[in-house]
């Protein structure tokens, strides 16, 4: 499988998950999520941890799914023609949204733990 492939599947799982999470269907859990200090407190917490860095994560996962399945099916060519660097772009993208999103997550958590 090359990177453009693994782009596509990443960016759709990542705005998946935090959707799923946002609209509380994904509870809590030790595997996939935003696992802060402050989203790990309480599911309502977490849920709006998520809800709060799904405005990030969601456009931003489906923005590099559909990059990624433009480098795959080999459009636009001067796209293509960068090849494993514009690959190596779209992971870094996902890498610094999902380090925000962490952080918007946190923030929006720590509102809900301190007023309960």
């Amino acid at each position: 499988m090359n990177t453009a492939w693994i782009l596509v599947a990443v960016g759709l799982l990542v705005a998946l998950m935090t959707f799923l999470a946002a609209t509380g269907v994904l509870k809590p859990n030790g595997l996939i999520g935003i696992r802060t200090p402050s989203t790990k407190l309480s599911p309502e917490a977490w849920r709006r941890g998520h809800a709060a860095a799904a405005r990030v994560t969601v456009p931003l996962g489906l923005v590099v799914s559909a990059f990624g399945l433009c480098l795959a099916l080999g459009w636009p060519e001067f796209l293509v023609r960068l090849g494993q660097p514009a690959a190596l772009a779209g992971i870094v993208v996902i890498a610094v949204g999902t380090l925000i999103s962490g952080r918007i997550a946190e923030t929006a958590a720590k509102k809900v733990n301190t007023a309960g």
